[in-house]
C-alpha cells in the first residue's frame, strides 16, 4: 500500500472498532489536485477506509487504484499490489473519450468542419471496398455515438477488432473496407475501428494524428507530461485503446470534464462541446442497471439513487475494469483502475461506485 494512512479520532475508532482511517496522498500535492482529507470535504472517511480493505481483500475483483477528488480536492488515494502514483496505467477505451475531448476541440478550431462530414470524403485517394450508399452515408458523429451500421466486431479471436491489433499498417483502410450491416444512425454497434479511423481523418485536417493533437490541446494545459500511446509503424496511434496514463492525470481528466471543460481556470474543452458531447444519444438501460446509454465514446451512468432528480453520472470506461466517472450532483471525480479477463468481475468498480462511494457522501 503506497500511501499514508491517517489515524483516525477515537470516536471514530469506537464506532468501527480496527479500521484504519481516510487514505490520503503521500507525495507531493499534483498541480491543480490540492490535498486534503475526506471529512473536510464532506465524505465518510470510515467508509472509504472500509472501501479499501473490500478492495483488498479482493471483494471486488482485480483493482489496482482508487482516487476520489471532491470539490476539486484528491481526498482519497490507494494503491493496491505493485502499482503506485507515478506508474502508467492503460487506458483502454478510456482512450476514445479523450478522442471526444479532441473533437470538440477540432470543431471549434474550424479543423473540423461539423459532425455530418461524411468520412468517405476525407479519403478520395482510397478504394474503399464494400461501398454503397449505407457507407456514404457514414459521418463523424456516427463514429461518437458508435452507430456507423459496419460489421466491425472485437471481443473474440479473429474478430476484425482481433486482426486490426495485429496489423503493422493500414489501420484506416481495413476499417474502411468493412461490410455494412446496417444503416448509419439507425442503431447502437460497439465500432472501436471508427475511432481508431478518425486519428487518420485529423491527420488529414490538421496535420497530425490525434495523440499529438491531444498533446498540445488537452495534455499540455492540464500538466500531463507522462503518458504512452500505442501506435502502429506508420505512427497512427490506437485511438480506441491506446493510451496509458498516471492515475492522477486520468483524474485531472475527469475534473476538467466535470467542471464543463475548465482546468484551473482556462476553458480547454469548449463548455458546449461537454455539454453536447455527454448527452445520451443512445438509451438502452433495464430496470435498476446502472449503464443508461451512451453518448459522443462516454458512457452515462444512473443518477446518485439518493439524490432525488439527480444528474446522471458520466463515464469513461475501458476494458477489463478502467474508470473514470464525474458525478454532478456531488461536484465528485472517481477513478477506478485494475483488470481481469472475467466481464462481471470488471465492472466491479461500478458496484463499489453505487454502494461504498456515493453513500459516503454526508447528506
Amino acid at each position: 500500500m503506497l500511501v499514508r494512512v491517517l489515524l483516525v479520532m477515537a470516536v471514530l475508532l469506537s464506532v468501527l472498532p480496527g479500521c484504519a482511517g481516510s487514505a490520503v496522498p503521500s507525495a507531493q500535492a499534483e498541480e491543480g489536485l490540492p490535498f486534503s482529507t475526506p471529512e473536510e470535504q464532506g465524505l465518510d472517511g470510515v467508509a472509504l477506509a472500509v472501501l479499501a480493505d473490500k478492495v483488498r481483500d479482493g471483494t471486488y475483483g482485480s483493482t489496482h487504484a482508487v482516487l476520489v477528488v471532491r470539490n476539486g480536492h484528491l481526498v482519497f488515494e490507494e494503491y493496491f499490489g505493485r502499482w503506485s502514483s507515478d506508474r502508467l496505467h492503460e487506458m483502454q477505451s478510456i482512450s476514445k473519450g479523450v478522442v471526444s475531448m479532441a473533437v470538440g476541440i477540432a470543431l471549434e478550431q474550424r479543423a473540423l468542419d461539423s459532425l455530418e462530414q461524411r468520412v468517405v470524403e476525407f479519403f478520395p485517394d482510397l478504394e474503399i471496398e464494400n461501398r454503397n450508399a449505407w457507407k456514404e452515408a457514414i459521418d463523424i458523429g456516427d463514429i461518437l455515438r458508435m452507430s456507423t451500421g459496419t460489421a466491425y466486431e472485437e471481443g473474440y479471436a479473429g474478430s476484425p477488432h482481433y486482426r486490426l491489433n495485429r496489423m503493422r499498417r493500414g489501420w484506416a483502410k481495413f476499417w474502411l473496407d468493412q461490410e455494412m450491416v446496417a444503416e448509419p444512425t439507425s442503431t447502437w454497434r460497439y465500432d472501436s475501428g471508427g475511432v481508431i479511423a478518425l486519428s487518420e481523418i485529423f491527420r488529414r485536417t490538421t496535420g497530425v494524428h490525434v495523440d499529438d493533437y491531444a498533446r498540445e490541446h488537452i495534455f499540455e494545459p492540464l500538466g500531463i507530461e507522462r503518458y504512452e500511446w500505442e501506435r502502429n509503424a506508420e505512427g497512427h496511434p490506437h485511438a480506441g485503446g491506446g493510451l496509458h496514463l498516471r492515475p492522477r492525470d486520468l483524474a485531472k481528466i475527469g475534473v476538467t470534464m466535470l467542471q464543463g471543460g475548465v482546468w484551473q481556470g482556462r476553458q480547454v474543452v469548449p463548455a458546449g462541446w461537454v455539454e453536447r458531447s455527454t448527452r445520451t444519444k443512445f438509451r438502452f438501460s433495464k430496470e435498476a442497471d446502472p449503464f443508461v446509454g451512451y453518448a459522443y465514446l462516454w458512457w452515462v451512468f444512473a443518477p446518485d439513487p439518493a439524490v432525488e432528480g439527480g444528474s446522471p453520472i458520466v463515464a469513461g470506461t475501458g476494458l477489463g475494469g478502467q474508470y473514470v466517472f464525474w458525478i454532478p450532483d456531488h461536484d465528485m471525480v472517481v477513478v477506478a483502475l485494475g483488470w481481469s479477463d472475467d466481464p462481471e468481475e470488471s465492472q466491479g468498480a461500478v458496484r463499489f461506485l453505487y454502494e461504498d462511494i456515493l453513500p459516503a457522501v454526508r447528506r
